[in-house]
């Protein structure tokens, strides 16, 4: 957490590795190392231990908040978006984390493009109609 708190992202990435190393589903290593990939611009990579932390820690919400987010603000897949947020809420009620507010700006969001999309006969399939509609 040092390292990435102080900016120095490869020296962050190598004691997260570490740490996965000797304990792979600690579900704060793999959120930081998403966290870093993230600054990095690493997209898929930040997805994939995105992924990987829900898998092995499906009740830590904050990876559901940073995984919506980087579907929505660079991958620009608004249904994953809304399926990880509204996760992040239902998991998050007390705001924990701090990011409930912006959670559900972005969900307004995301209803707001789905409800444009719809004039374009593009609506949103699936769990994204339900959470939103």
């Amino acid at each position: 957490m040092v390292y990435f708190k102080a900016g120095k992202h490869n020296d962050a990435i190598i004691m997260l590795g570490q740490a996965l190393h000797l304990d792979p589903n600690h579900a704060l290593a793999r959120q930081v190392l998403g966290e870093v990939y993230l600054l990095q611009r690493e997209l898929k990579k930040a997805e994939m231990e995105f992924l990987k932390n829900i898998l092995n820690n499906p009740d830590f919400a904050k990876t559901y908040y940073f995984l919506g987010k980087l579907y929505m603000d660079e991958l620009l897949d608004y249904e994953r978006a809304t399926e990880y947020l509204a996760k992040y809420k239902l998991l998050d009620l007390n705001n924990s984390f701090g990011y409930l507010d912006d959670t559900n700006k972005r969900l307004k969001k995301l209803k707001e493009l789905f409800k444009q999309d719809y004039n374009r006969e593009e609506t949103p399939k699936g769990k994204a109609r339900e959470l939103l509609y």
